[in-house]
């Protein structure tokens, strides 16, 4: 309430006011308990504002706190007093609960002593204020004083101005710290009279006993002020004597010092040539004859003797070659001035390097140490330590070089290297050391001003003193502590890791002895488990009904069962050694592809009939998304690969111009678009399909034998060899590759390797083997010669127009009705129709060959030559059957029309095949072997056979590979006569791939050899019966699509047929209402292949509502050419004959250079606005209804 209010203020401001305060009130107990030695700090500051219910707020927060607290506190310390932390919650109450900052209150605090006199203290008036406006200031100043808040406008609980701010900080945010305990009976006994009567009788006796105090204060003050002034006139007159005193001192010891001083300023040398004493100033190199007169009675110690030019001895610096070198960088190897170190070796990784100071003489201090006095312990120059040790004991002293000596005089240092030419005696080049006084006594010149040679035959010798030899042994020794810290090292863990291997293979071998134990007593157990089952299901195993359901497969499954029983009862009896083949025989894997079968359905929850069933379709139904995405993709991949291979094309030959390069590099931007897109399709497809098969797994397992018998019924076993093979030939070369052939680089190369023979371990006699899609049989074993004639073909005439075998040189007695998997085609054994003791005799022809097989043997082919005609052109089969054909063979056979054989050479690496090879060159193809069919399915398999091997078969397959050959060789032809960029060659390109591949998968089909420029009259007869039948066909989907429409059917209309393309791209729509004034209608997906008039029914239903407020259907399509700036208008009437892409027009945007095709449309000025309708929803929702209701 407001009587409290003013009873804490009473109290709190009392607090403040008195000096040394001793009553504990709560504001002193909140900054007692968290100040150190007196003083608040500022993370001490922050932990009470933090424990302060309502304080930290969006309008006051932790780093407005601590500014506060830093502007309160002096600048050289780090906390503040009782008297500044008061401050401190008077400016955060101004910002709390006045909502400015502190610097915009005018007015000083209130009188403390005022404010604790009673709760309804008087207010201070704003002109007694300590932060009043200074009388005399600048206007500016007097304006700023106007706009500040008084702090006098602040009322709280009877108080004004800080009072009244601080109060309400205490009492509503403060007191919600743990420390601040306010005391209910300590206020109500402040408001007791006896209370107050005690108060009163205590300020009475305070205030009597403060004037005494006064009293007596005075007293010693002026006491102690009359004895200071005494003291001052006594210190005065004794300020004056020390004085002179100092004075006298002073002159002596300056003199001193400047003695001093020039001893330690000047050097006495002496000269070398006339033996007389100098001295020198460094500093302003002077020398003087006479003793300079500030040394007076002293001298500058003993006198160095100045060496001559010969017996000088410096380093110059490595870099700069002028300038005394003053360190010797250890990495480097160099000597280096003070310059050229710091400027070399201020960055970088020379930045850590360490150097040496040079040994210079200690006496000359400008030469190099060349000498070390053992008993002087120092270092000196040659001139130096003559100098100093001729006389005395000290000639005695014993002296180690730090350079080697001149050969010629032995007493200087060698400073130079001369390189001497190979002599007829010793036979190779020598080196002589001098030093520069021999030099030229010898040479007449000093070395110095030798000109330079190539290659160098006086060169400098490098000198490295005392400290660099002091410092390599260093390192020397540190790195054989090293060296033998480590192998101690190393010793200490070999020894370690002996005695751990010693103590693991002893537990292992106490472990595994341990495990082997319990793994036998599991399997004795196990076992017994076993025989025990058997024996109680011995009745079930002998009944009728169980055996005939094991040969079914439908068996159901007992406890005694074994794993390899298990996987038997999977199917029936007859196809298990299928299941053998399936499984390379390893029995071992298709027990383990079992368990993790049923191990998934033990883990899997149960479904019914009805998910699984959903979960089949569900994958059927990605599946079939994922192959149309992959082919796509295939073809959006060939789609760029042509229009980058075109642009290349036009750039090497530099015929089109700029702005055409320009179209074919946008197409191919589009084209790459495209392919990630479409990429982005099949990924996302890849997932969905991974999904669905997991989705199916949980509910019918992984059934993973299941999966790899048909896998290997539908595709075959992989053989571990390839083969390669020529056209038009029987043999198939076997060979071995060493490693993955599929995965080599041009890095490491894996080279064919053959193995004569070994492909029979793989394959027998009659199996079937399936080669690129095509199925072929093993027809004869290697060491038998197959006798092949061919007769030169005439013109009109085919090859295989006789209508039998006979050119492969089988006779029809050789195929009957037996044969076992299809039939075949080669004599000598290899007709797959042949009788039973027939096969047995080939068996033993094959095996009394096999002791033959390194010799080689030949197998007569049969080759049709061409006739004179010229083959089409384009055909990617002409050169070949030119090569394989009549070049090759003499003029005298053609003329004759004699038969022709040709000799191959084959060895035991080759199979022959039951019919050639129908397509071009293939090396290394792999091979995979063909699973023997079941019992019920063979009759189909040899009546399919037999269908497909009759001669009207063979005819038809002979003209329909050789239409198909003419028909690409056509559209070749036409391709030729476009441009490379346009979209009629790309689609010709496509068009020709597919027709190729159609005639090859025809000729796979063909027994005998087809030649492709044969010429007959029945193509045509049959080109024109199926273009009718075409047409027909046409006319008649028509037809129906016409009367679905009229009896209000759900024929699809063409902008359904473009709605489904999956070439579409975002195209972004503009219209433009003239005066430079567009409007972005937005973006929608088309296929720029489709008509205009499709794209102006994408338009309407993408942007119906927005083209209604406008121009409604009343629109036409706009666009200016980029090469000759003619802008052209599409009429309604032409929009079915216009392409869509020929009015879209690529947009780049200049901040982010994203590139999106735009499309322009203008208002028609010959049309009012009509409303466009609005159109049936077709949701995704019931489109995926209709397709599962489709389904099921």
């Amino acid at each position: 309430t407001a009587t409290h209010a003013r009873w804490v203020a009473h109290y709190m401001w009392l607090g403040i006011k008195v000096k040394n305060y001793t009553s504990q009130h709560e504001l002193q107990k909140v900054f007692q308990a968290n100040s150190v030695n007196g003083g608040l700090e500022g993370s001490k500051m922050a932990k009470i504002a933090k424990e302060c219910k309502d304080l930290v707020s969006e309008s006051l927060t932790l780093n407005q706190i601590e500014i506060q607290f830093t502007k309160v506190k002096n600048p050289l310390e780090k906390r503040i007093d009782y008297m500044k932390f008061v401050d401190l919650l008077c400016n955060l109450a101004v910002i709390k609960f006045m909502g400015v900052d502190p610097s915009r209150i005018a007015g000083a605090p209130e009188d403390l002593s005022g404010a604790g006199a009673a709760p309804s203290a008087p207010v201070v008036p704003e002109k007694d204020a300590g932060l009043a406006t200074v009388e005399g200031g600048s206007e500016k100043e007097k304006e700023k004083d106007k706009e500040k808040i008084p702090i006098t406008s602040f009322v709280y609980a009877g108080l004004r101005g800080r009072p009244a701010l601080v109060t309400r900080f205490v009492v509503e945010i403060l007191s919600t710290v743990v420390d601040y305990k306010r005391s209910a009976e300590f206020l109500d006994t402040k408001r007791t009279s006896a209370s107050a009567l005690t108060r009163m009788l205590i300020k009475d006796n305070v205030l009597m006993l403060q004037r005494f105090l006064r009293n007596r204060a005075a007293v010693r003050r002026i006491t102690a002020e009359l004895a200071a002034h005494k003291a001052q006139k006594v210190a005065r007159r004794r300020n004056n004597a020390a004085k002179a005193m100092q004075g006298l001192i002073r002159g002596f010891l300056g003199r001193r010092q400047i003695k001093r001083m020039a001893q330690a300023m000047y050097t006495k040398f002496i000269d070398g040539a006339t033996e007389r004493e100098y001295w020198c100033n460094p500093r302003t190199n002077v020398s003087h004859w006479t003793k300079p007169a500030l040394l007076g009675e002293f001298d500058c110690g003993m006198a160095t003797r100045m060496p001559s030019e010969e017996e000088r001895f410096t380093v110059v610096c490595g870099q700069c070659a002028t300038t005394t070198a003053t360190c010797f960088c250890i990495q480097c190897d160099e000597p280096y001035c003070t310059m050229c170190y710091a400027l070399g070796h201020r960055a970088g990784h020379r930045k850590n390097h360490a150097h040496l100071l040079v040994d210079n003489c200690v006496q000359c201090e400008f030469q190099v140490g060349t000498r070390y006095c053992t008993s002087c312990k120092d270092t000196y120059c040659d001139s130096c330590y003559k100098h100093m040790h001729k006389r005395g004991r000290l000639r005695f002293h014993i002296m180690e070089r730090h350079c080697e000596a001149c050969e010629v005089c032995g007493d200087l240092s060698a400073q130079w290297n001369e390189t001497v030419e190979a002599s007829a005696l010793n036979g190779y080049r020598q080196h002589k050391l001098w030093c520069a006084r021999c030099y030229k006594e010898e040479k007449g010149v000093l070395p110095q001003d030798v000109p330079p040679q190539n290659p160098p035959v006086l060169t400098r010798m490098a000198f490295y003193g005392q400290g660099v030899k002091l410092h390599r042994e260093k390192l020397d020794k540190e790195k054989r502590a090293a060296d033998v810290a480590s192998a101690f090292e190393a010793r200490k863990k070999e020894l370690k890791r002996l005695r751990e291997d010693k103590a693991v293979r002893f537990i292992q071998r106490v472990y595994r002895g341990h495990r082997k134990r319990l793994a036998i007593a599991d399997f004795l157990a196990e076992r017994l488990e076993f025989m025990r089952l058997r024996r109680e299901e011995a009745a079930e195993r002998s009944k009728v009904v169980y055996k005939l359901s094991s040969m079914l497969g439908v068996a159901k499954a007992l406890k005694s069962d074994t794993p390899l029983e298990r996987v038997m009862k999977l199917y029936p009896s007859y196809m298990h050694h299928i299941l053998g083949i399936s499984v390379n025989n390893d029995w071992a894997y298709a027990c383990k592809l079992l368990a993790e079968h049923e191990e998934r359905l033990k883990n899997a929850p149960k479904t019914n009939i009805f998910q699984r069933s959903l979960a089949h379709l569900s994958v059927s139904r990605r599946k079939r998304r994922f192959e149309q995405t992959e082919k796509n993709l295939a073809d959006a991949a060939a789609v760029y690969d042509s229009a980058a291979q075109i642009y290349e094309n036009a750039q090497a030959s530099g015929a089109m111009t700029p702005s055409k390069l320009e179209s074919l590099k946008s197409s191919i931007a589009l084209s790459e678009a495209r392919y990630h897109k479409v990429n982005e399709k099949k990924l996302a497809a890849e997932a969905s399909l991974q999904e669905a098969q997991t989705r199916l797994e949980d509910c019918i397992g992984p059934r993973g034998i299941q999966r790899l018998v048909t896998q290997r019924r539908r595709e075959g076993v992989l053989l571990p060899f390839r083969i390669t093979l020529k056209r038009h030939s029987r043999l198939a070369l076997v060979t071995y590759w060493d490693g993955d052939y599929d995965n080599t680089g041009e890095d490491q190369p894996v080279l064919p390797t053959r193995s004569p023979g070994k492909w029979k371990e793989h394959l027998t006699l009659l199996d079937f083997i399936r080669i690129a899609g095509g199925v072929f049989r093993v027809a004869q074993a290697m060491g038998s010669a197959v006798k092949k004639k061919a007769i030169r073909p005439q013109s009109g005439a085919s090859v295989s127009s006789e209508g039998d075998d006979s050119a492969l040189g089988v006779s029809q007695k050789s195929v009957g009705a037996d044969d076992s998997e299809g039939s075949g085609g080669a004599s000598g054994g290899g007709a797959s129709g042949v009788s039973r003791k027939r096969r047995r005799k080939l068996g033993k022809s094959t095996k009394g060959n096999g002791d033959n097989d390194s010799e080689a043997t030949s197998v007569k082919k049969k080759v049709s030559r061409p006739t004179s005609a010229s083959s089409d052109s384009g055909s990617d089969y002409s050169d070949k059957d030119r090569s394989a054909g009549g070049t090759a063979a003499k003029p005298m056979m053609d003329r004759f029309n004699l038969e022709v054989e040709v000799r191959e050479e084959t060895t035991e690496d080759h199979i022959t095949l039951d019919h050639p090879w129908m397509l071009a060159d293939a090396y290394n193809v792999p091979v995979y072997k063909v699973l023997p069919r079941v019992f019920y399915y063979k009759p189909l398999f040899y009546a399919r056979r037999l269908a497909t091997q009759s001669y009207p078969a063979q005819k038809m397959i002979a003209v329909t590979a050789i239409t198909l050959h003419k028909y690409a060789a056509l559209l070749t032809w036409l391709q030729a006569n476009f441009e490379e960029d346009s979209d009629t060659y790309a689609s010709f390109t496509k068009r020709i791939q597919r027709t190729r591949e159609g005639r090859d998968k025809w000729l796979q089909l063909s027994r005998t050899i087809v030649q492709m420029q044969y010429d007959f009259t029945l193509r045509r007869q049959a080109s024109n019966l199926l273009l009718r039948l075409f047409g027909a066909s046409i006319a008649f989907v028509k037809l129906i699509r016409g009367l679905m429409k009229t009896a209000g059917g759900t024929a699809e209309s063409p902008f359904e047929y473009w709605q489904r393309s999956l070439e579409k791209v975002d195209v972004m729509c503009i219209i433009d209402k003239g005066n430079d004034h567009t409007t972005v209608l937005g973006e929608f997906k088309l296929d720029l292949k489709a008509p205009a008039e499709i794209m102006r029914e994408f338009i309407r239903r993408s942007f119906r509502v927005e083209l209604n407020t406008t121009i409604g259907d009343s629109f036409l399509f706009f666009k200016v050419d980029p090469d000759t700036a003619v802008e052209e208008i599409l009429l309604r009437e032409n929009e079915f004959k216009t392409y869509s892409h020929s009015f879209c027009f690529e947009k780049t945007d200049a901040k982010t250079m994203v590139t999106t095709m735009c499309i322009l449309i203008i208002p028609d000025p010959n049309r009012g606005r009509v409303v466009i309708p609005e159109f049936a929803a077709e949701g995704e929702d019931e489109i995926a209804n209709a397709e599962m209701e489709e389904l099921l």
